[in-house]
């Protein structure tokens, strides 16, 4: 099992991600960039595929060809921060 420490780590990243995603804007965040940010911290392949796939079945990311765009879920979250 994770510790808190391991969680906070792994929920400040998905913040990251999330976070720059919505500054991409409409245009989208291109995967394989936003990846090799991740890979610069310590990120897997397998982490950073498991925290795409959690935020689209959450409904908070969208990914065609390879760009992530935020929703408009994302977007009236992050409007209330």
């Amino acid at each position: 099992m994770a510790n808190n420490n391991d969680l906070r780590t792994r929920l400040g990243y998905v913040q990251a991600l999330l976070e720059t995603i919505v500054e991409a804007g409409t245009e989208g965040a291109p995967s394989g960039i936003c990846y090799m940010a991740m890979q610069m911290h310590g990120v897997d392949i397998n982490a950073y595929t498991s925290m795409v796939e959690g935020l689209k079945s959450a409904g908070l990311v969208t990914c065609k060809a390879h760009v992530l765009r935020a929703t408009s879920k994302t977007l009236k979250l992050m409007a209330k921060q």
